[in-house]
């Protein structure tokens, strides 16, 4: 969806054609409409969606059961996102594949700063930064009669293993004589310990940083102990003494090292940088990613 807006009457592509809005329709009824016609034509065969649905993104507006001059446009984007989950949910029992149907739900970044937080306390960061704030989202995996309901993984996790788990999940087999970026979570998903990664790599643009479970490292050198995540990263100098800390970094360096290396436009991209300087790591400030 394009054009005037993601909301009211946007312009959008539909196999090619751009098809102008009617500005009395609300664009994510149009994509939910789509995604539930979709299924419904495909209930007797496998299927895939994607559904990356346009709401709770900024420029927030009224949705169409929003009320009162002056509504909660942040509660009533979350509600109606939420009943569109409901409604999907429904259509799949009646259609009676939702017992062959995994759900998966996920965010694709981070929010404003101050807009969410986990236990009541602010999340450190914000979108559009290389912090907790901008790169940890939720995931949730939902399959009835598959998926152990209310089970909490602290496994770290990119999406580009989604890949190799819905191939692995569906039967399929994963292609050989090349390196996937995905680790597959099939068995995690399944209730099963599986092999959880031992780190996860992210990248904005030329930013990038390597982290496990305890320890981060960025493209610059800098290094934080992340045992409070997601509320605060702790700076570690690289003349601290504790052993773990100096294992971890160097670990750490050698996998980012790795990742930049198989980046096709590495001669453009940042490098990490030497940690020899005897200060403290600082973190840059970015502007928020536009969208």
């Amino acid at each position: 969806m394009s054009g005037r807006a993601r909301y009211w009457g946007p312009d959008y592509n539909d196999n090619g054609k751009i098809l102008s809005g009617d500005k009395k329709k609300f664009g994510p009824d149009l994509l939910h409409d789509f995604v539930v016609d979709f299924i419904r034509q495909r209930r007797d065969q496998p299927f895939f969606v994607y559904y990356p649905t346009p709401m709770i993104h900024y420029k927030l507006q009224r949705t169409p059961d929003s009320t009162g001059e002056k509504p909660d446009l942040h509660a009533d984007n979350i509600a109606y996102l939420d009943k569109f989950v409901g409604q999907l949910v429904t259509e799949l029992d009646s259609l009676k594949l939702r017992e062959n149907t995994m759900i998966v739900f996920v965010g694709d970044n981070g929010s404003t700063k101050g807009a969410h937080t986990v236990h009541g306390r602010p999340v450190h960061g914000k979108k559009g930064e290389l912090n907790e704030g901008g790169c940890r989202v939720p995931l949730i995996f939902n399959w009835p009669g598959s998926t152990p309901a209310g089970r909490v993984s602290k496994d770290l996790v990119r999406l580009t293993d989604f890949f190799p788990t819905f191939t692995t999940l569906a039967g399929g087999n994963l292609p050989t004589g090349v390196t996937l970026d995905g680790h597959s979570l099939a068995p995690q998903a399944l209730g099963q310990p599986g092999q959880p990664r031992e780190w996860v790599y992210v990248q904005l643009r030329s930013d990038c940083y390597v982290r496990d479970a305890r320890w981060k490292l960025t493209h610059t050198g800098d290094f934080f102990d992340m045992k409070d995540a997601p509320w605060q990263e702790i700076p570690v100098t690289t003349d601290a003494t504790d052993a773990e800390a100096k294992t971890a970094r160097d670990k750490l360096k050698t996998a980012l090292h790795g990742m930049i290396a198989q980046d096709p436009n590495k001669d453009a991209a940042a490098k990490p940088a030497p940690a020899t300087a005897e200060q403290p790591a600082k973190k840059k400030k970015k502007k928020e990613q536009a969208r």
